[in-house]
């Protein structure tokens, strides 16, 4: 389970816990106050910000972002857009190794001989093409062609292929009109499932939920597990070291 994305919503949630209510007694009052206090100095960088808020968005349980402002919300998802089109152009940008490339390769210092034979007769044939005589070809219009053709006489014209900021915005807004994920569903099952219609996005959560929400080791900061490198046993010499050793 990603903890980084619960981070901003659960640190905006504990602000509004610990707003000291009218009906509080002074000791109450004054124990929110101090707590909320703290809390406030938590994650008050922008690169913090920005990183925290990103990994909300991409959690389908948080995307919507209802613990930010407005402003807040449209620059963060313009921010995740900048971010997947980038991941795009990147992907673009590396070269591509044709499949098999290296065995026709190898295969062709090993037939050598047959490939000589098979140019040989493909010389032979484009020269019997070149001293036939050549006779003008006549092609006619198909059935479709003479019926319709004065109607529907219009050029083909493919598609330019997307810009990697068009295919990222279009990504984004379905992300963000598709059902949000109850708080009690795994996030990571839910992009396990959809990566294929948001790989864009995929790509991005990958990023962001690898990284863990604490920089401690939390199981020992409350446990004398803690204490199994300290200050003091870092000055023990390498022979004393296995004494202090379970057997």
């Amino acid at each position: 389970m990603p903890t980084l994305s619960i981070i901003a919503p659960l640190h905006t949630q504990l602000l509004a816990d610990f707003t000291p209510a009218p009906e509080d007694d002074p000791m109450t009052r004054e124990i929110k106050h101090a707590i909320r206090e703290d809390l406030r100095k938590r994650y008050t960088s922008t690169k913090e910000r920005h990183t925290l808020h990103t990994a909300s968005c991409l959690d389908p349980r948080f995307k919507a972002l209802p613990f930010l402002s407005e402003d807040e919300k449209v620059e963060t998802y313009s921010r995740v857009t900048t971010e997947a089109a980038s991941s795009l152009e990147v992907m673009r940008q590396e070269p591509e190794v044709p499949e098999g490339e290296g065995d026709d390769m190898a295969e062709g210092h090993d037939d050598g001989e047959e490939d000589d034979a098979v140019q040989k007769v493909c010389d032979e044939a484009l020269k019997l093409d070149e001293d036939a005589p050549s006779t003008p070809s006549t092609s006619r219009p198909s059935s479709l062609t003479a019926l319709l053709g004065q109607t529907f006489n219009v050029a083909v014209t493919t598609a330019e292929p997307k810009s990697a900021h068009t295919r990222a915005e279009e990504e984004v807004r379905m992300y963000l009109e598709a059902p949000s994920l109850p708080l009690t569903d795994d996030p990571l099952e839910w992009w396990s499932t959809n990566h294929h219609v948001y790989p864009l996005l995929a790509k991005l959560a990958k990023r962001y939920f690898c990284i863990p929400g604490a920089s401690v080791a939390a199981e020992r900061v409350f446990s004398t597990a803690g204490d199994i490198v300290s200050a003091q046993r870092s000055t023990l010499t390498p022979q004393r070291v296995p004494a202090g050793l379970p057997p």
